[in-house]
C-alpha cells in the first residue's frame, strides 16, 4: 500500500468520486477529502432501547493528506436525536468544531474554565471581556502567536496601544 500520496494523485481521487457528498478542503498546507454517510433509525438492526431518542448514526470519512507526512484514513462516529440528512450532518460536525476550537484557544490562552467569578451577572461580564480581548488580539496584524501578543500586551504598553488599535475599530465594524 503506497504510504505517501502526492497532491495531484490527492486530486486526481478528488475529481475521480466528485459528487455533491464529498468535501474537498485545501487549508494551512493540507488537503482533506471527508464523506459522510448517515443510517436512519428505521435502517439499524439490533436493540437501541437504552437510547430512546436516538433517529440516526453518523460516520465520516475523512482522507487527509499533509505535505511530507503519510496519508491518513480516519471515521469518526457521531450519535443523534434527530434525522438528518448526510449534508445537514455535515454542517452540524463542522459548526459544533468550530465552537469548540474557540472555547479552547480561550480556556488555554485565557484560564476560562479556572476562573471562580460566580456571584449575579460576574461571569457573563468577564466572559464577554475575554471576548472582546481576544477579537482585539486577533485583529492585530503581527505574525505571533495569541499568547506571544498577549504577553507582549503586559510588557510593553505602545505594543498594548497597538492591539487597542487594531481591535476596536474591528470591533466597531460588527
Amino acid at each position: 500500500m503506497y504510504k505517501y500520496c502526492t497532491y495531484y494523485q490527492l486530486l486526481y481521487l478528488y475529481y475521480r468520486t466528485l459528487n455533491d457528498d464529498v468535501l474537498f478542503e485545501h487549508n494551512y498546507g493540507r488537503i482533506e477529502v471527508r464523506q459522510c454517510y448517515v443510517l436512519d433509525k428505521a435502517c439499524l438492526p439490533g436493540d437501541f432501547t437504552r437510547w430512546p431518542s436516538l433517529q440516526s448514526l453518523v460516520m465520516v470519512e475523512s482522507l487527509r493528506v499533509e505535505k511530507e507526512r503519510p496519508m491518513s484514513l480516519e471515521y469518526r462516529y457521531y450519535i443523534s436525536s434527530k434525522s438528518l440528512t448526510a449534508d445537514e450532518a455535515s454542517r452540524a460536525i463542522r459548526s459544533h468544531w468550530s465552537i469548540e476550537s474557540m472555547h479552547w484557544v480561550l480556556d488555554v490562552n485565557m484560564g476560562e474554565d479556572a476562573c471562580q467569578i460566580y456571584k449575579d451577572n460576574g461571569a457573563a461580564n468577564v466572559a464577554c471581556l475575554r471576548h472582546m480581548a481576544s477579537n482585539m488580539v486577533r485583529a492585530e496584524p503581527t505574525k505571533i502567536s495569541l499568547v506571544s501578543k498577549q504577553k507582549r500586551c503586559l510588557m510593553n504598553t505602545s505594543f498594548l496601544e497597538k492591539v487597542l488599535a487594531a481591535g476596536i475599530p474591528a470591533m466597531v465594524e460588527k
